[in-house]
C-alpha cells in the first residue's frame, strides 16, 4: 500500500494498477520481490537495535520470507472465493512452525458482506478532488447477526488449527 512498490500517487492508483489484468499476477510477483528485498534490510537493520521478536502484518499477495521473522503475521480476511480452502490456508500458516497471529479478520455489518471480504467496504462513491465520502453506491441491509455468525465460524478455525492471536479487522465502518 506504500509509495515505492507499486507505481501511482494514491493507494487507489496503486492498487488499481497492481489488481488490474492482463499482467496481475506477474506485477504481484514483482511487488513482492521487491517488497522482500526491502524486508530483508530493514529486519536486519531492526534486529541491530532492537531485541525483542518481530514480525510484518502482512497481506497474502505479499508473500514475506517469513524466515527473517519471529511471528508469522498475516490479514487474512475470508470471502465467498476462498472460503472453500481458507482453513488449508490457515493450516499451512501453522505448519511453518512458528506462532501465528492473523492480523486482521472479520466482515463489515451489512447483508452480503462476508462474501464480499476486504471489498466489502468499497460501497461508497468519493469525490474526486477531495476523497471525501458522498454516498453509499447502493442500498444496504444492516447484518449485525451475520456479522457476528461470520466472525465466530472464523474464531472456531483459527482455535482448531492452532493460530496463536487474532484481531478482528472490523466491527463497524461509517458506510453501512
Amino acid at each position: 500500500m506504500d509509495r515505492g512498490f507499486a507505481p501511482g500517487d494514491t493507494q487507489q492508483e496503486r492498487l488499481a494498477w497492481l489488481l488490474s489484468e492482463p499482467g496481475r499476477p506477474e506485477r504481484l510477483r514483482e511487488v513482492s520481490a521487491r517488497f522482500n528485498d526491502f524486508l530483508v534490510r530493514a529486519v536486519a537493520e531492526i534486529r541491530e537495535r532492537f531485541g525483542g521478536r518481530i514480525t510484518h502484518a502482512s497481506i497474502p499477495f505479499e508473500r514475506p520470507d517469513w524466515t527473517l521473522f519471529d511471528i508469522i503475521a498475516v490479514e487474512l480476511i475470508r470471502n465467498a472465493d476462498v472460503a472453500g480452502h481458507y482453513r488449508d490456508g490457515v493450516r499451512s500458516l501453522v505448519a511453518g512452525g512458528k506462532p501465528v497471529a492473523i492480523t486482521g479478520f472479520g466482515a463489515c455489518a451489512y447483508a452480503g458482506a462476508s462474501d464480499r471480504g476486504a471489498r466489502a467496504m468499497d460501497i461508497a462513491e468519493y469525490d474526486e478532488a477531495t476523497q471525501t465520502p458522498l454516498r453509499l453506491d447502493g442500498e444496504y441491509t444492516r447484518d449485525e447477526a451475520g456479522q457476528a455468525a461470520d466472525i465466530r465460524e472464523v474464531l472456531e478455525i483459527f482455535d482448531a488449527e492452532g493460530v496463536d492471536s487474532a484481531f478482528v479487522w472490523i466491527f463497524e465502518h461509517g458506510h453501512a
